[in-house]
C-alpha cells in the first residue's frame, strides 16, 4: 500500500507541469491563458460572432469638448474614444455627432468620418480629434456657437456610430431607425 501511495505521489508530481496551463479573466473582461512556460495569449471564441450593426460593433466610450488655444490662434478640440466589440482589425468609423446646450438647444451637426484603426477587442483613448478654429472676421460659425460650453464643461455630445469599415472590405451600417407614427 505503501508503495502505491509513492507512486501515486510521484506521478502526481511529474504531471503537474501538464496541469499548468491556466485561464484567467482580465479586469476589462477579456480571458487569457498562462501557460507552464510562462507565456500567454489571449483565449479566443470560435463561434461565429452575432454583431449585424455598426453601434454593436463599436462605442463611443467617453467624449469630450476641449479648448485648444495657441498663442493667437483660438481653437476646440472634440475628442471621441472608441471601442471595439468585434475580433476583426477596424479601420475607419462614421458617426454623426450633435453637440446640445444646457438649454437642450441642438447647436451644432456634422458626420465624421474617422480613419481610426481598432485592433480586435481593442478600447482607445484617442489622441486624434477634430479642430474647429476661430475666424475672428467670420461671426457665428462653429467655434463662436461652443467655446463658452467647451471652457464650462456643459456641452452635450451625443453621437450615433452609423458605419463600421473593417481590414477585410466588410462594412456594417446602423441598424435601420423605426419609422415614427
Amino acid at each position: 500500500m505503501r508503495l502505491f501511495k509513492q507512486v501515486f505521489i510521484i506521478i502526481l508530481l511529474l504531471s503537474m507541469p501538464l496541469l499548468a496551463e491556466e485561464i484567467l479573466t482580465l479586469s476589462n473582461g477579456k480571458k487569457i491563458t498562462i501557460k507552464d512556460n510562462y507565456t500567454w495569449k489571449y483565449v479566443t471564441s470560435n463561434k461565429p460572432s452575432t454583431i449585424k450593426y455598426a453601434e454593436e460593433a463599436v462605442t463611443i466610450w467617453d467624449k469630450s469638448l476641449l479648448r485648444k488655444d495657441k498663442d493667437y490662434s483660438k481653437a476646440l478640440g472634440l475628442f471621441l474614444h472608441y471601442q471595439n466589440h468585434t475580433n476583426k482589425k477596424i479601420i475607419g468609423v462614421v458617426t454623426q455627432v450633435s453637440i446640445i446646450n444646457p438649454f437642450g438647444k441642438q447647436i451644432f451637426k456634422t458626420t465624421y468620418e474617422d480613419e481610426v484603426v481598432l485592433k480586435p477587442s481593442q478600447r482607445i483613448k484617442n489622441n486624434q480629434y477634430w479642430v474647429y478654429k476661430d475666424n475672428q472676421f467670420v461671426s457665428d460659425e462653429p467655434y463662436d456657437r461652443m467655446w463658452q460650453m467647451a471652457d464650462n464643461g456643459t456641452a452635450k455630445i451625443k453621437t450615433k456610430i452609423t458605419k463600421v469599415i473593417f481590414e477585410d472590405g466588410t462594412i456594417l451600417k446602423a441598424k435601420p431607425s423605426k419609422p415614427r407614427k
